[in-house]
């Protein structure tokens, strides 16, 4: 997470930038009694399908985290204010052994720029 923030001149007129990181996280407990790899593939392809699933058009759907941010690229504050997604996307997967646990974490980070 990160603020940019640029003066626009006198007055106080600020124009904010703000970097934002979305994770989601799931983790698959003590193996199930086994490490089996088709078990550690099944949760990592259930976190992209939560990150950036797809419709069978090939649009992204609605109920994903990329679904949800692109339906709203343009955020309203207040009646005299909004905030625009601006910017490439980047999304990555990390995994790791935690224990007995194997964790999965997907990460989206992207830019608001508040447009006033």
């Amino acid at each position: 997470m990160g603020s940019k923030i640029t003066n626009r001149g006198t007055g106080g007129m600020l124009s904010g930038e703000y970097s934002v990181a979305v994770s989601i996280k799931t983790s698959l407990k003590k193996y199930l009694g086994q490490k089996l790899d088709k078990e550690i593939l099944d949760h990592i392809k259930d976190v992209v399908v939560r990150m950036e699933g797809r419709n069978d058009d090939g649009t992204l759907a609605s109920d994903t985290v990329l679904g949800v941010l692109h339906d709203n690229l343009q955020l309203t504050i207040s009646e005299t204010r909004r905030a625009d997604i601006v910017g490439d996307w980047d999304i990555s997967y990390e995994e790791s052994d935690l224990g007995e646990s194997y964790i999965v974490v997907a990460t989206v980070m992207f830019t608001v720029k508040r447009m006033d």
